[in-house]
């Protein structure tokens, strides 16, 4: 099963959602955005988004074989990179990402970001198997939920969470190993502010992004 499918609960929503006298490449009138690479060039940096922390090189455009993806590489600090043209408090976020078995590291989702000290995260450990929801606030981490799943290093992972007020849903599939499908809802935790949604990598860590869908369910960005 894909979980990238847009039908979800019942309901079946269009890919692309645009008011249809304004311009397609305008982020802002869209509700929901796929965003892949293959158009991108070789080595350059991927359109729209930034790095507030760590180092802007570390995001590149490269071949993984016969595909482009977005490689994503920390130096001696972490860093955090977010698709800046939307910041969202109800919405759907899904990546299609590969941590290499040579890499050390973690990789998380993040969201509602604020600054580096203050957002909500989605941390995933590909080598022991752990997923972990988390808040950050003023640098200092309380852990909503944490639980175990199959090791992932070195496999290309579907990922996509749901946050909607005191609602986070999960579902993870590793596309190598179908049965190890992971799908679970939290609920009645403090809800998380808006901001942009993105990826975080510790020091030294590394990844690699096939696509990424954003889905705004509030349509309230300001």
């Amino acid at each position: 099963r894909d979980l990238f499918s847009l039908v979800k609960k019942g309901r079946v929503r269009p890919k692309i959602v645009k008011n249809p006298w304004q311009p397609i490449h305008d982020a802002s009138l869209l509700t929901e955005v796929r965003l892949t690479f293959a158009d991108s060039k070789v080595n350059s940096s991927p359109a729209d988004w930034i790095v507030p922390v760590g180092n802007q090189s570390g995001l590149k455009v490269r071949k993984s074989g016969d595909r482009k993806v977005l490689h994503a590489t920390a130096d001696d600090s972490p860093l955090i990179a977010l698709y800046s043209p939307w910041n969202l408090n109800a919405f759907e976020f899904g990546a299609r990402m590969h941590i290499p078995k040579e890499s050390k590291g973690d990789v998380s989702l993040v969201f509602g970001y604020q600054d580096e000290d203050n957002f909500g995260r989605l941390y995933l450990d590909p080598h022991q198997g752990l997923v972990r929801t988390s808040r950050i606030v003023n640098a200092k981490e309380t852990v909503i939920d944490e639980r175990n799943i199959s090791a992932f290093a070195g496999h290309w992972v579907e990922i996509e969470i749901e946050v909607e007020e005191d609602e986070f849903e999960f579902q993870f599939l590793d596309e190598s190993n179908p049965q190890a499908e992971v799908e679970y809802i939290l609920r009645g935790h403090v809800p998380f502010p808006k901001g942009p949604v993105g990826f975080h990598l510790p020091a030294h860590g590394s990844a690699e992004f096939r696509e990424f869908t954003i889905e705004d369910n509030g349509w309230n960005r300001g």
